[in-house]
């Protein structure tokens, strides 16, 4: 009891340093100190509440770096313009190319159908690793709705790790890469196109289409044909990239 009575009038009437000196002490030996400070005209303690520290919100986490090889959409320009001159089946003459709108529709039917299909390549002779196909769906071919860019296409390519590392490679370039497609001429005629005799191709189809990564040093048969990559969940970029690649020729 002394020690509650020493307290008692220790500082005399400075509560607040008394408050946080004791808030410590059980309830019971406060309730006899205030009783204590009382009898003697002191002003009872009001203990400090004991200061909690909170705990930090934690930092959120650095975004993760967008991942290069994640893979993506393809979208490619096939066979638009005038080619450069090129050898057809049946025809003796060497001569540049070019596709009339609809030449496709009875083969692009036949891939509706099941009755064909049409592989996306690296290089003509990458046969055995396809990039995408029309078989599953990964590879959709399509003429274009204006005219203009003649046989479009559309890949997936995500599955494997060299195909996401190939629609990395082909993103760094600027101007996309350049497409050669297997054409087989299967209705032709000899045309004057812009001063120049042209093989015009009124009836085609598609063996396969390939990637000429520039590692490849090939040269595309159509100077504008060309893939470009898109990044992976981004319609806004989609879209952009198929209304330039409609546009151009």
């Amino acid at each position: 009891m002394k020690l509650v009575e020493r307290a008692a009038i220790f500082a005399g009437d400075d509560c607040d340093r008394l408050g946080v000196k004791f808030r410590g002490a059980p309830a019971w030996w406060l309730e006899k100190l205030n009783v204590a400070r009382r009898s003697r005209g002191l002003t009872p303690v009001v203990v400090a509440p004991r200061r909690t520290r909170s705990k930090a919100t934690p930092a959120p986490a650095p975004a993760a770096p967008p991942d290069r090889q994640s893979g993506g959409l393809l979208a490619i320009r096939c066979c638009s313009g005038v080619s450069l001159p090129t050898a057809a089946a049946g025809d003796p003459e060497r001569l540049p190319e070019f596709i009339e709108p609809g030449a496709f529709a009875g083969f692009l039917a036949d891939l509706k159908a099941g009755r064909r299909s049409v592989d996306l390549r690296v290089g003509h002779e990458g046969g055995l690793l396809s990039l995408a196909t029309t078989r599953d769906g990964t590879l959709r071919l399509m003429a274009d709705p204006a005219g203009k860019a003649g046989l479009l296409a559309e890949a997936d390519v995500e599955d494997a790790p060299w195909a996401r590392i190939t629609h990395h490679e082909i993103s760094l370039l600027p101007r996309g890469c350049p497409v050669s497609v297997a054409i087989v001429a299967e209705k032709f005629r000899h045309a004057d196109r812009c001063g120049r005799k042209v093989r015009v191709v009124s009836r085609a189809r598609i063996d396969h289409v390939a990637l000429l990564l520039p590692r490849k040093g090939a040269t595309a048969a159509f100077p504008d044909a060309r893939a470009v990559a898109v990044p992976k969940g981004d319609p806004t970029a989609r879209c952009r990239i198929w209304e330039r690649l409609r546009g151009v020729g």
